[in-house]
């Protein structure tokens, strides 16, 4: 009975953080490279602790990040040969945000993202 109930608390542990996490923010992000849309982009997505919390694939160059709660998040973008572009972008969302970001692929870094 009693590795029941742990067993039963830790899947409700599980679900509460699951769930701390999810939001209702979108971001499209549109990817160029030297002003042309390029497709074949991963976007990494990373809340403010530095922790991956997507990663998502452009299609047409465009690709959409879902159900991101509020808060600070970090984009890097790595093409298919997983080298990465020297573009990092940091983005701030509250829920129900949609917003459309267009990345230039060649730009430097965002003042204070982190490229590690």
């Amino acid at each position: 009975m009693r590795k029941i109930a742990l067993i039963g608390l830790f899947l409700l542990a599980i679900l509460f953080v699951s769930c701390e996490d999810e939001g209702s923010a979108e971001i499209s992000v549109i990817t160029k490279e030297r002003g042309n849309t390029k497709n074949g982009v991963w976007v990494e997505v990373y809340n403010a602790k530095g922790v991956q919390v997507q990663q998502v694939a452009t299609e047409r160059g465009i690709a959409y990040v879902k159900d991101l709660p509020s808060g600070t998040f970090t984009l890097k973008f790595k093409g298919h040969d997983d080298n990465y572009f020297p573009c990092i972008k940091v983005v701030t969302v509250r829920d129900g945000d949609a917003r459309p970001v267009e990345v230039e692929l060649t730009d430097p870094p965002d003042e204070g993202a982190s490229v590690s």
